[in-house]
């Protein structure tokens, strides 16, 4: 493992960082501290039990990355399982659950890998941030991890300008949309996307 440096917090009292090595088996480690007092040197070993961590890991990939609503039927949702020592763990008996939309139940691939699929809910219009939950069935209390997945508005956002053949744009999130040239009536209608937790923008 790593030992960060020492700091001191008051009298007597310091205090340092240990981060634990990637262990596939209950190890002991032996932490050596030794300290100079003027010239006196003085030295003492601290034993510490080291154990792998019981739950496994879970790291997802969603493809596409977010679903564009009216445009994205589903996303394709791979898990990628690793135990204690980063190997991928097969085997295991894994549920899905999604705070809004439907999930399939979950597929293992082989090599740690698992697969299922989210669809969105048919009437959903604006844009949402769905909290998808990953649990072991065996071993809930411990394994239970939390992911998300963003839904994307698509709309087309009206812009009246007062002015016919006006180059309109908007920017929204970062991103630039149009432009696009306002009608007879000084109307120009500008495609958007809308991530969720955006309710501002600019023309």
């Amino acid at each position: 493992g790593v030992l960060g440096n020492w700091m001191q917090l008051g009298p007597g009292v310091w205090t340092a960082t240990y981060t634990v090595p990637p262990i596939s088996e209950t190890t002991q480690v032996m932490l050596d501290v030794q300290a100079k007092v003027g010239k006196y040197k003085a030295g003492k070993q601290f034993p510490v039990l080291v154990q792998p961590a019981a739950a496994p890991r879970f790291a997802m990939q969603a493809t596409p990355e977010y679903i564009t609503l009216g445009t994205d039927e589903m996303s394709v949702l791979t898990f990628m399982a690793t135990g204690p020592a980063g190997a991928p763990l097969d085997g295991l008996d894994l549920q899905l659950g999604a705070s809004i939309g439907t999930v399939t139940d979950v597929q293992p691939l082989g090599g740690g890998t698992y697969r299922a699929e989210y669809r969105p809910p048919e009437d959903q219009k604006g844009p949402a941030l769905v909290i998808l939950s990953l649990v072991e069935k065996e071993n809930p209390e411990t394994s239970t991890q939390f992911m998300s997945l963003p839904l994307v508005g698509k709309t087309e956002w009206k812009v009246e300008v007062g002015e016919p053949l006006v180059p309109v744009g908007m920017e929204l999130a970062g991103q630039r949309f149009g432009p696009v040239v306002t009608d007879d009536t000084g109307v120009a209608m500008v495609p958007i996307m809308v991530p969720p937790g955006f309710h501002t923008a600019m023309a």
